[in-house]
């Protein structure tokens, strides 16, 4: 049975078949490979960006403080690597990660006055609830197009 035959057949909401999935995978990781999931998930309708503007996407921050983060999905590189970036203020993020991005490897660079900058990485483990999660959830189920369509 496909993603959104069983979505109907429980009346479960995008959100709750995406948690039931991953509540499956996380006692089941041996049982399936997690793209034959996400691939059957991009049939189904939703996404959890908010806005879509000039080829971004928009998700609101949940702290109700009404601020909006726009990222860009850039596509697959030549490594075969999803790639997103984000425009902060003075600060440029740059995001990747492989397969099923259970890791998101973030660049930040922030530009000072003068021309300095500085440049910081780390790497995320994308939490349910997260906007990171969210983010990596839409450009997974294919809810982002690198033209942002």
């Amino acid at each position: 049975m496909d993603a959104p035959a069983l979505q109907q057949e429980l009346n479960l909401s995008q959100d709750q078949l995406v948690a039931r999935v991953d509540q499956w995978l996380q006692a089941n990781p041996e049982s399936a490979p997690d793209q034959v999931i996400y691939d059957s998930l991009k049939k189904a309708p939703g996404h959890f960006y908010n806005f879509k503007e000039n080829g971004s996407f928009g998700y609101k921050d949940s702290d109700g403080s009404g601020i909006v983060k726009f990222v860009r999905y850039l596509g697959t590189n030549q490594q075969g690597r999803h790639v997103l970036q984000m425009n902060v203020s003075n600060d440029f993020i740059e995001m990747w990660c492989e397969g099923n991005c259970d890791l998101v490897h973030a660049t930040q660079i922030t530009v000072y006055g003068f021309g300095s900058t500085h440049q910081e990485s780390q790497v995320f483990n994308p939490e349910r609830g997260t906007i990171l999660w969210a983010m990596v959830h839409d450009m997974l189920t294919g809810k982002m197009d690198p033209d942002g369509a």
